[in-house]
């Protein structure tokens, strides 16, 4: 169970001090229909960075909660999965939001349990990105990159 401790409005005062935003999925269409938060707060997180790229700042979605972050048009050029029975209308939302700002498509990656997308890398294509778990390397199972990618964050914000 994940539980917001900070109003939006508090989260906007402070989000400069935080190294991690995490966007948690579920019932998630009437957010996205109605443009709700967390949208604008993605992308303030996201403009943090590009404004002070030496401060690593990581945004992270669980479940359905990538859709959330497409409605933001956070992930163009990026690879990204959700639920999969989320699939399909992630694709679509993705698609309309590339195709309304004119932008980049973002590579909705079926099968795959999860993403990274780390612009400091050159990750190479997608079947031999050590960085795309998907589900049928569950036998074979990799150890957590994470440790590679992040170094041990100081705050993070969890959305709900």
């Amino acid at each position: 169970m994940v539980g917001s401790h900070v109003p939006y409005k508090e989260a906007y005062k402070h989000l400069n001090k935080y190294d991690v935003l995490v966007v948690v999925g579920g019932n998630i269409d009437e957010t996205v229909k109605k443009d709700e938060e967390p949208m604008s707060i993605v992308k303030a997180f996201v403009e943090l960075q590009e404004s002070d790229p030496k401060r690593e700042r990581t945004l992270m979605s669980i479940c359905t909660g990538a859709l959330l972050l497409g409605k933001a048009g956070v992930l163009p050029g990026l690879s990204a999965t959700t639920h999969p029975d989320f699939i399909r209308k992630f694709d679509e939302l993705c698609i309309t939001m590339s195709q309304r700002d004119l932008d980049e498509p973002t590579d909705v990656i079926e099968d795959t349990r999860y993403v990274v997308n780390n612009l400091r890398f050159e990750l190479g294509d997608v079947d031999d990105n050590p960085y795309v778990h998907r589900k049928s390397d569950a036998g074979d199972r990799r150890p957590s990159m994470a440790r590679y990618v992040l170094f041990p964050p100081r705050t993070a914000l969890v959305l709900q």
